[in-house]
C-alpha cells in the first residue's frame, strides 16, 4: 500500500514538473496530502492543500439519503456555496471576497458546523449511521484543508468548474 501511495506522489510530482502552485485540491487522497513533505521539494513547501467542500457535502447528503438526520450539515455547506456564488455574481475582487469569507456571517456557519462535530463525534457509534460517521470523521480529519479557502480570496471551495455543480 505504501508503495502505491508513494508511486502516486511521484507521478503527481513528475506531472507538475516546474509548475509553481499556490494550492492543490483533492478529495482527501493521501498522495496530495503529503506531496511536499515526502518529496522534500522546496517549491511545494508553501503550497496550500485543500479538500473539496462539495465532496464533504456529498458525504452528508449520502447519510441523509440513508435516513440519518444530516440535513443541517448539508444546509450549512450549501449556504457557504450560496455565499460564494453571490460573491462571484457581485464580481468581488479577491480582497473583497476574503473580507466576506472572514466576516461574521461566514464564521457563524463554520462555528455551527464545528459545534455539531464536537457534539456528534463523542456519541456512541450505534447512535449514528455508518455514512454519517464517515462524513463526521472526514470533516474532522480534513477540517483545515476543507476550510483553507477562508484564508485566501483566490482559493476555490471545490474542484468543479466555475459554473459547476448546483447545490440546490
Amino acid at each position: 500500500m505504501l508503495r502505491k501511495i508513494f508511486r502516486g506522489r511521484k507521478i503527481l510530482a513528475d506531472f507538475l514538473g516546474d509548475a509553481e502552485l499556490r494550492s492543490v485540491m483533492s478529495d482527501g487522497y493521501n498522495a496530495y496530502v503529503f506531496i511536499g513533505n515526502e518529496l522534500g521539494s522546496a517549491r511545494f513547501k508553501d503550497m496550500v492543500y485543500q479538500v473539496c467542500l462539495f465532496h464533504l457535502r456529498n458525504k452528508f447528503a449520502k447519510a441523509e439519503n440513508q435516513g440519518y438526520e444530516a440535513e443541517t450539515e448539508s444546509e450549512d455547506i450549501k449556504e457557504l456555496f450560496e455565499k460564494e456564488r453571490g460573491y462571484t455574481e457581485a464580481r468581488l475582487t479577491p480582497g473583497e471576497r476574503l473580507c466576506e469569507r472572514q466576516g461574521l456571517a461566514t464564521k457563524m456557519i463554520v462555528i455551527r458546523i464545528c459545534s455539531r462535530l464536537g457534539r456528534e463525534l463523542p456519541k456512541a457509534l450505534e447512535f449514528r449511521s455508518q455514512y454519517y460517521s464517515e462524513a463526521l470523521n472526514y470533516l474532522r480529519k480534513f477540517w483545515r484543508a476543507l476550510f483553507a479557502y477562508l484564508d485566501d480570496g483566490e482559493l476555490p471551495l471545490d474542484y468543479n468548474l466555475p459554473n459547476g455543480p448546483s447545490v440546490s
